[in-house]
């Protein structure tokens, strides 16, 4: 930095005094350099931080709406699978008594029309299901007589028969 002592402007030698309170401004100059330079470092530091926190939770979006598109899809093959009549009935009762799965309304309807889901299954998944999906049950031939009356009885017990 070049330095213009104000009494050498006039023509006249510079004073300690006058030195001195130039090296302090400059002293002064230089500490504000010094603190601006650490705060554009600090708020650069910051800006990169909040990038990658950004960056974290765009990813987190991103597999997060993965999931739910295989849950989805894994939802809509169970669907399937529990309409299917040439399915073990193993592969019916995991379906039935998994959590995850019975909670889709689709996929206990299913399982409560498919004539090969085991009876103790579909007589627990029949509270669970509506009236016209009871009474459409209790008139179905291709489901064993139990279900079917049991359909029938839950049909006239809601219905106020």
């Amino acid at each position: 930095m070049m330095l213009v002592l104000p009494s050498l402007m006039i023509g006249g030698c510079a004073t300690t005094g006058d030195l001195q309170k130039v090296q302090a401004e400059q002293k002064m100059t230089d500490a504000k350099a010094d603190q601006a330079l650490k705060d554009a470092q600090a708020a650069k530091a910051a800006a990169d931080a909040a990038n990658v926190k950004a960056a974290e939770t765009s990813a987190r979006a991103e597999s997060a709406l993965k999931a739910a598109e295989e849950r989805e899809k894994a939802a809509q093959e169970m669907e399937k699978i529990a309409s299917m009549r040439s399915v073990n009935e193993d592969i019916l009762r995991q379906i039935a008594n998994n959590r995850q799965w019975s909670r889709s309304y689709a996929i206990v309807h299913n399982l409560a029309r498919n004539p090969r889901t085991p009876i103790a299954n579909v007589l627990t998944i029949l509270s669970r299901l509506q009236l016209k999906d009871l009474s459409a049950l209790s008139k179905n031939k291709n489901i064993s007589d139990a279900v079917r009356r049991q359909a029938m009885r839950l049909t006239q017990a809601r219905a106020g028969k």
